[in-house]
This record gives C-alpha cells, sequence and structure tokens, in this order.
C-alpha cells in the first residue's frame, strides 16, 4: 500500500512538471527606429490595452514585456509627432516586433 501511495505521488509530480510549458509566458521584445534616418526612438510607449501591458524605449530604441500569456494581442505603439501604430502579434510564434515609425 505504501509502494502504492508513493507512486501515486511520482505520477502526480511527473504530469505537473510536464504542465509547466503549457502555462509558459511570452516576452516580446524589439527596437523602434525613425522611418525617415533610422535613428532610434527614445521614451515610445509599447502598451496591450487588454492585458494592461506597457512600457517605454530605452535610450537605444529598445522595449521588453515579459510575462505576457501565449496568445494573439494587439500591441499599440506611440509617440509624439509620429503615427501611431496599430499591429497584431501572435505571441505563440513571435518573441520579436520591430517598428519603424512615421512623422
Amino acid at each position: 500500500m505504501k509502494k502504492l501511495i508513493i507512486l501515486s505521488w511520482l505520477v502526480m509530480l511527473c504530469l505537473g512538471l510536464s504542465a509547466e510549458p503549457v502555462m509558459s509566458k511570452a516576452t516580446l521584445c524589439g527596437h523602434i527606429t525613425d522611418e525617415i534616418d533610422g535613428s532610434p526612438l527614445i521614451g515610445v510607449s509599447i502598451m496591450i490595452p487588454e492585458l494592461g501591458a506597457a512600457t517605454t524605449t530605452d535610450t537605444a530604441g529598445y522595449y521588453c514585456l515579459t510575462d505576457l500569456p501565449k496568445k494573439v494581442v494587439t500591441v499599440e505603439v506611440t509617440y509624439i509627432g509620429h503615427q501611431t501604430i496599430i499591429y497584431k502579434v501572435d505571441l505563440n510564434s513571435r518573441q520579436e516586433a520591430d517598428f519603424r515609425m512615421k512623422e
């Protein structure tokens, strides 16, 4: 009986460990530049409204959003003096999204 209980616990532990990749999270990173001269844009807002996730670009124009669910989301990229970009991203298969912004 004791062996059966131990075996049952081992099976449940293995099932729990194998389920972890299904529940893994996604990360979306990228680089945002000006369309005309290719220079990095600092302080651009990157938002995923349906998740309430947001960040801004650093001094080199890079951004990273972490701990996102693996699903299709809408990314909104906004910067003063430039056109807003709205783009669908499938976080199941994509981890990078670079944008070139128009004035």
